[in-house]
């Protein structure tokens, strides 16, 4: 499984195209996914942005609660 270092890494590249809320801290994100594979990690990116859509069709960022909902909390 990837380190802290690894999975900020991946997550820092799956989100490089993503506009972020200023809420989103990607070194948080790291600590919070410890034992998930880079797979997992950027499908959690896809899965944040797809609940920014279902938030609203118009979403223009993705902001901690659609990571959140991705992440199943």
């Amino acid at each position: 499984m990837p380190s802290f270092r690894d999975r900020w890494d991946i997550l820092a590249l799956a989100s490089n195209h993503l506009t972020l809320g200023e809420d989103i801290q990607i070194a948080e994100l790291a600590a919070e996914t410890f034992g998930a594979s880079a797979a997992q990690l950027t499908s959690l990116c896809r899965e944040a942005v797809f609940a920014a859509l279902d938030d609203s069709p118009d979403a223009r960022y993705v902001n901690k609660a659609n990571f959140s909902i991705a992440l199943g909390q």
